[in-house]
Order: structure tokens, then C-alpha cells, then sequence
């Protein structure tokens, strides 16, 4: 309701009591009309979060749950950037939907658009690390038993295990894998539902250490990275499963090769990426040919939750003559881009890809045409972007482009 305006001007009794009488009226008015509008939207939002949780389940649910508190926390702005943090406590910072989120060796920090801090959730985590999908996180101790599930503004689980954790992976659809050195085993990979109390999956790795893993879109598929020694050699293979069958319904050897990341880019292609070469399976059994960096040496690899993924290949291991190539999600490539000079980070998203370098941010669309160039400062290290706002994070700072 909008505020009357008070004047010093006199009028005469009459008139004045008339409009003292009109702006009373009004104002019952008004109020009876706004509260009728607050129940109306509560009414609204209950009724959507109710049917969410019939239709669709819990992560729906609490999706929907994390945008409202999102938006009635975006009632009141923050300070403005730059944000300032301490470089030496950041272990990650990624963008959770339209948040910046921030990994430190104490926290995790959840920031808006005007820098107001959504959430700052502590943890004793040794050795802290996270994976974000969905808009939800799940960070882990790695090394240590503890791990945790979080939205943009609250911890919804916190769990622990019997055996140290090597690595997790949070899923679309809410499920997350925790994968744990077992013993007898190289590698135990646990898949709960979007509950976190259930398990939907387990499989055992006797022969290989497990690296990585990947949960498909659906939640239904899963993908893991395991490496060994082959003949004095380095060597890697994908299993894929299907958690209505315990083997895997596909296995693929990447011999010589040190394999360290797989990603769903849609709900039946896989990305691996290893150290000297990038493959594509898709339909989660049917194997591309490698592409391999041939002399180019692997310097920066980002890939965005809609299946859009960036590689940034040095040729003959020179920081000032690089390649940069962008992928769509079925793993088709859309671009290449020479790039003389050095380049200190990439990051992409589904229309956009930014490539960092000594004293600018470079912007091209996702067909490699130039969108705009943001000057940065000399100690900037990466770079993130959501829709129309764009971060730089350099040493003790968040700085959101104009």
C-alpha cells in the first residue's frame, strides 16, 4: 500500500475532516485487500508445493520449497559487490540456479544476486569437496565419513558412513552416490533416493580404483570411472548400469589413458574425459570414436548442467597458443577457437561460453561468435555466470560484472 503523503497546507475544517474521512475508509480498504492478496498467494504456494510433492516427489518438492524461501529472502538486498573472502579458505565456487555458491574449509555459502548471504552453512570437514546438480549440493569430507545435502538456502540431510569416502555425486532428479573405500574393495558406489535413507543401487569394484561417477538425468542410470595398471601402463574403464540389473549393461577399457570424469550430457549420452583423449557413449552402450589431443596437452574442461561442455587444449604445451572447443549435449562439436594468449579459466552454460584471460573475460555464443569483452583484474581467477549476471572471482573477492 502505498504511503499518504502528509502536507503543511491548511484547509478548512470541512474539507479536512471529508478527507480524513475518505483516506480512513480507503485505508480499511486497502488493508483488507492486502491481507486478502497474503493468504490468496500462501494459499497458492501450498497448494503448488502440495501437489508437487503428489506428482512428481520429494526433490520437486523441495525445489519448489528452496525457491520460495529464496525469493522471500530476495525481499531484502544485500550490500552490493564485491563480495569480500578470504582466497586461502575457498575450495570451490560454482553456481547453484542463480546462486553463487561458495565452498570453504569451514562453510558453504549460498549468495544472491545483490551479495546478501541466502545461507552460510558450517562444517569441520577435513578435507571439504561438493557436486552440485539440480539445484541442490551435496558436499562430503573426503578422506573422512561425513557428507551433507543442501538447497540453496538450508541443509536438508546430514549423513554418515562406516568407511572413508572417495568421491560423491548429486543426481538431477535428487538421488546422490556415495562412493567408499570398502574392505576387499577398491571402490563401493551406494545410490540413495531422493529421500537419502533408501538405497536405490550398490555395486562392489574389485580390480579398479573408482574416481568418478554419474548419475543419469531420470536418476535411473549410472556411470563410473575406475582406473588401474595394465603392463606398466595406465588404464581406465567406464561401467554403466542400469539399477534394475546388478552387472553393468556396458563396460569400456581406455587403455593408456588416465580417465577422471564422466557426466550425463542428456539422459543416455556420456561424456569421459580422460588426459589425452575425449569420448562420447551414447545411448549408454553405444561407444563414439575417441577423439584424442594428439600433442595438445588438457588445461581447462567445464561442463554445464544442460549438457553443454568446453575444452581448452594448449598446443605442444604452450600457454599462449590454445584451442578452444565447445560441445553440445549429444557431444557433437559446435566450435573451434584459436586463442593466442594465456587463458586461466573457462566456464560454459547452455548459450554462453567464457574464456578468462590475463585482463579480460571474452563471451561467445554457443555458435563462437563474440558477444562481449568485460575487463577484469590482473589477479582474477574464474569466472561463472548465470542467465545475465556474471561473476569474477579474483584473490579476496566476488566481483559481478556490469
Amino acid at each position: 500500500m502505498v504511503p499518504r503523503k502528509i502536507t503543511n497546507n491548511k484547509k478548512s475544517s470541512n474539507t479536512a475532516k471529508y478527507k480524513a474521512q475518505s483516506s480512513s475508509k480507503k485505508g480499511k480498504t486497502n488493508g483488507s485487500f492486502t491481507v486478502f492478496k497474503t493468504v490468496a498467494t500462501v494459499f497458492v504456494v501450498f497448494l503448488l508445493l502440495f501437489l508437487a510433492t503428489e506428482t512428481f516427489g520429494v526433490a520437486t518438492l523441495s525445489s519448489m520449497s528452496d525457491s520460495v524461501k529464496s525469493f522471500v529472502a530476495s525481499l531484502k538486498s544485500g550490500e552490493g559487490y564485491p563480495y569480500q573472502i578470504s582466497s586461502s579458505s575457498v575450495k570451490n565456487i560454482d553456481m547453484m540456479s542463480n546462486n553463487v555458491f561458495l565452498l570453504t574449509d569451514s562453510a558453504t555459502i549460498s549468495l544472491d544476486s545483490t551479495a546478501k548471504e541466502v545461507a552460510k552453512i558450517n562444517h569441520t570437514y577435513a578435507s571439504p569437496a561438493m557436486s552440485i546438480q539440480g539445484g541442490r549440493a551435496v558436499v562430503y569430507d573426503r578422506g573422512g565419513y561425513r557428507y551433507m545435502v543442501q538447497s540453496r538456502t538450508e541443509k536438508l540431510f546430514e549423513g554418515e558412513t562406516k568407511h572413508k569416502i572417495l568421491t560423491c555425486d548429486m543426481g538431477k532428479s535428487g538421488n546422490i552416490a556415495v562412493v567408499t573405500l570398502e574392505k576387499d574393495s577398491c571402490g563401493v558406489v551406494t545410490v540413495y533416493s531422493n529421500k537419502f535413507t533408501k538405497t536405490q543401487f550398490k555395486w562392489a569394484c574389485y580390480s579398479e580404483k573408482i574416481v568418478d561417477v554419474a548419475l543419469s538425468d531420470n536418476g535411473k542410470y549410472l556411470a563410473v570411472a575406475a582406473i588401474s595398471a595394465k603392463d606398466g601402463e595406465v588404464f581406465s574403464k567406464v561401467y554403466v548400469f542400469d539399477f534394475n540389473y546388478s552387472k553393468a549393461v556396458a563396460v569400456f577399457d581406455y587403455p593408456k589413458t588416465s580417465v577422471f570424469d564422466v557426466e550425463f550430457s542428456s539422459r543416455d549420452t556420456i561424456i569421459v574425459m580422460g588426459d589425452n583423449l575425449r569420448n562420447v557413449i551414447k545411448n549408454k552402450t553405444q561407444r563414439q570414436e575417441d577423439v584424442s589431443f594428439e600433442t595438445s596437452t588438457l588445461m581447462r574442461y567445464s561442463m554445464s548442467e544442460s549438457g553443454t561442455n568446453a575444452v581448452l587444449l594448449s598446443e605442444y604445451g604452450s600457454a599462449n597458443k590454445n584451442i578452444l572447443k565447445v560441445y553440445n549435449k549429444s557431444g557433437k562439436e559446435v566450435f573451434s577457437k584459436k586463442i593466442e594468449s594465456a587463458v586461466k579459466n573457462i566456464y560454459c552454460n547452455a548459450n554462453t561460453v567464457g574464456v578468462l584471460l590475463d585482463d579480460k573475460l571474452v563471451m561467445y555464443d554457443i555458435n563462437g561468435n563474440e558477444k562481449e569483452k568485460i575487463k577484469s583484474k590482473k589477479d582474477s581467477i574464474d569466472v561463472l555466470f548465470y542467465g545475465r549476471d556474471t561473476y569474477i572471482y579474483a584473490i579476496g573477492e566476488i566481483i559481478k560484472c556490469p
